[in-house]
């Protein structure tokens, strides 16, 4: 019995430590970027951890039979030492891994909102594109009705893709405010 107490303490004790490193390796991911190969490769390091995770889950679940092992063979006994470190080592566990899914949906919201910022640009330039189009058109025909109607239906899109332009606006410039100064520069001097 005295072998399975020592082994209940080195076990607890290498769990802890792993924990204890797979939280520093998590704590010293760095923030969620903010352009789209940054956040691959963090949806790359964060799917590798969590993966490393779920392949330990076996030492726990081991940890947890030879605890209640334990718990089994001392039932006239003071078991709450055993039993406290059990539920320590699954808390820690669980918490771990929901941190680490956390960052998955965070990372993954992020790339997502990225994305949908690109296909409204995109969007909004090929409107801009058709309009710029349209009033080359009507440069040569000032005069007509039926320039002055189109004129008219340009202005009327116009008005209607305001809120679209605001949005964009809106979002560029919080990309921008969260961007690195330099970063900041380049993406506002490559958008000229």
């Amino acid at each position: 019995m005295q072998k399975k107490e020592e082994n209940f303490d080195q076990k607890k004790l290498d769990l802890e430590l792993w924990l204890q490193r797979m939280e520093a390796r998590l704590a010293g991911m760095a923030p969620v970027g903010h352009t789209a190969d940054v956040l691959e490769v963090q949806l790359r390091e964060q799917k590798t951890l969590h993966a490393e995770l779920h392949q330990f889950k076996a030492q726990i679940e081991s940890f947890q039979q030879l605890t209640q092992r334990l718990i089994t063979a001392h039932q006239h006994e003071d078991t709450s030492r055993y039993k406290k470190a059990a539920e320590y080592i699954n808390q820690h566990y669980l918490r771990l891994d929901a941190c680490i899914i956390n960052r998955g949906k965070l990372l993954h919201s992020a790339l997502s909102s990225l994305q949908n910022l690109d296909r409204s640009l995109d969007k909004f330039l090929a409107w801009l594109s058709e309009a710029e189009s349209v009033l080359e058109t009507l440069e040569g025909d000032v005069e007509s009705r039926r320039a002055a109607h189109q004129l008219k239906e340009l202005q009327a899109d116009i008005d209607r893709q305001a809120p679209t332009h605001s949005s964009l606006r809106s979002s560029s410039l919080a990309l921008l405010g969260s961007l690195a100064p330099e970063d900041a520069l380049m993406l506002q001097l490559r958008g000229r």
